[in-house]
């Protein structure tokens, strides 16, 4: 009984770094993906009802929701347009579509079949020509973003090793949940999933050049950040969030505490403070870990398993990030980037 207690008192308490700013709860639907707009004038909330909701960053009023009528297969990823001026949404979904979003008129300005099965995972390019989605059927599909339509596939093949010649599996062999484009290298995708490997994909060439074996990765778990530097969370108690070198794979890191285990769902890093932030599953928390000092600097408990985060931009050192999941709420946080934590 004194430990229950202990653990619900806990619910909805952040510390450190992370100061809770505002919250949505009794959504119509568990949040499995949120996005801030290029402005951080808006969040973008994907529900499992079928729904995306936007909501004003600061009190999370709910603006606009979009919807396609009689569909309720729910979005699983979302990346609003680098070019802001667009008001583009883009948003993948279990019924295997990409549809874009006109965000001022709530319109479906178009809608691309991309897969038989579910996607669940999307990025875009740093220039927005391009979207990379993936999901189901352990293939990586490129969208040119203006043509509206699929210009790339990178799937399982077959490779063979170099010493004995036995056939060993090129891709993707089970499902994919996260890809991210390098953002400095832009013919470079790494994508991620349930066969513990991280593909890493020239998309001049139709095979990976290069993968690492190890991260079991169950939501938008990989980021790379301006550095080149590889962040993965796996949805397990070990070795949870890991950090590696982009170009040799080679380990640098592990941030989780092994006697502190938390499932990863999603991870991130911060673009302009030395941060990562992660959202997951069996401690039901948002952590945030300083990337130079390698601690957890902040946390803050959910009743229910946190599935997505997104970190933001803000004005001087503080960071808006945003976080949602089973229990149907959306959190808003204000994150001190400039702490000494980090």
């Amino acid at each position: 009984r004194y430990i229950f207690l202990s653990l619900c008192d806990r619910a909805n308490m952040s510390d450190g770094v992370l100061r809770l700013k505002s919250s949505a709860k009794e959504l119509p639907g568990e949040v499995l993906a949120c996005r801030f707009s290029p402005d951080c004038s808006q969040i973008a909330a994907a529900l499992s009802n079928g729904h995306i909701q936007l909501l004003t960053t600061g009190s999370l009023q709910n603006t606009a929701t979009l919807s396609v009528p009689g569909d309720r297969m729910p979005p699983t990823a979302l990346r609003f347009a680098a070019n802001s001026a667009s008001k583009h949404l883009y948003a993948a979904y279990a019924s295997g579509h990409v549809r874009i979003w006109h965000t001022s008129s709530s319109n479906c300005v178009s809608t691309v079949q991309v897969s038989e099965t579910a996607l669940t995972a999307m990025d875009c390019l740093a220039d927005g020509s391009k979207c990379v989605v993936a999901g189901s059927d352990f293939v990586v599909h490129v969208l040119d973003l203006e043509a509206k339509q699929s210009v790339g596939t990178y799937g399982p093949g077959v490779l063979h090793r170099v010493h004995d010649m036995m056939p060993a599996p090129e891709g993707h062999t089970n499902r994919v949940f996260s890809v991210r484009c390098h953002p400095g290298q832009p013919h470079l995708v790494f994508s991620a999933g349930w066969d513990n490997t991280v593909q890493v994909w020239d998309l001049r060439t139709s095979h990976p050049v290069r993968h690492l074996y190890g991260p079991y990765v169950a939501g938008d778990a990989i980021d790379i950040s301006a550095d080149g530097e590889l962040l993965t969370g796996s949805y397990r108690e070990t070795k949870a969030l890991q950090t590696w070198d982009s170009e040799t794979l080679a380990p640098r890191r592990t941030l989780t505490n092994d006697a502190e285990p938390t499932w990863v769902y999603a991870c991130q890093y911060a673009a302009t403070a030395p941060l990562v932030a992660m959202a997951g599953a069996k401690s039901h928390e948002l952590r945030v870990y300083g990337r130079t000092s390698n601690v957890l600097a902040g946390t803050f408990r959910d009743s229910s398993a946190l599935y997505t985060l997104d970190i933001g931009r803000g004005p001087g050192t503080s960071l808006p990030v945003c976080a949602g999941g089973a229990s149907r709420a959306l959190y808003l946080f204000d994150v001190d980037g400039g702490s000494a934590l980090l």
